[in-house]
């Protein structure tokens, strides 16, 4: 299976799983959605998970699987982080606590693996 079709499919799987679980909790909500709202929405969709994971299978292809796993962490860190910088988001000591612990996890593995002694 193509990198496409594993994105559109895991996505459709997710979006159903959520959506199945949110009507089993609460009755769906009356919406109007605009056409600005659909736009915005596909386009969400998009950035931050089509592309990315579209470009994460290339890239899976070309690194060890042991980089390829400290990225996926550091995928919320930075939306919190842009989320801060862009969109003004308060983020509390917790969160920026979190993401430095984050970040310091994924940069301290690759120098704890190299001096890890070789059997």
């Amino acid at each position: 299976m193509d990198a496409l079709r594993l994105t559109t499919a895991s996505q459709i799987v997710a979006f159903a799983a959520v959506g199945c679980v949110w009507i089993g909790v609460r009755p769906l909500p009356t919406l109007t959605p605009t056409i600005t709202d659909v736009i915005l929405v596909v386009a969400s969709g998009l950035l931050l998970m089509s592309i990315p994971f579209l470009l994460y299978g290339p890239a899976l292809e070309r690194m060890s699987a042991i980089a390829a796993a400290l990225l996926l962490p550091l995928v919320p860190m930075f939306t919190s982080i842009f989320a801060s910088v862009f969109l003004q988001e308060t983020l509390t000591a917790r969160q920026w606590l979190g993401a430095a612990t984050v970040l310091v996890s994924a940069l301290g593995m690759p120098l704890a693996l190299r001096s890890k002694p070789h059997d």
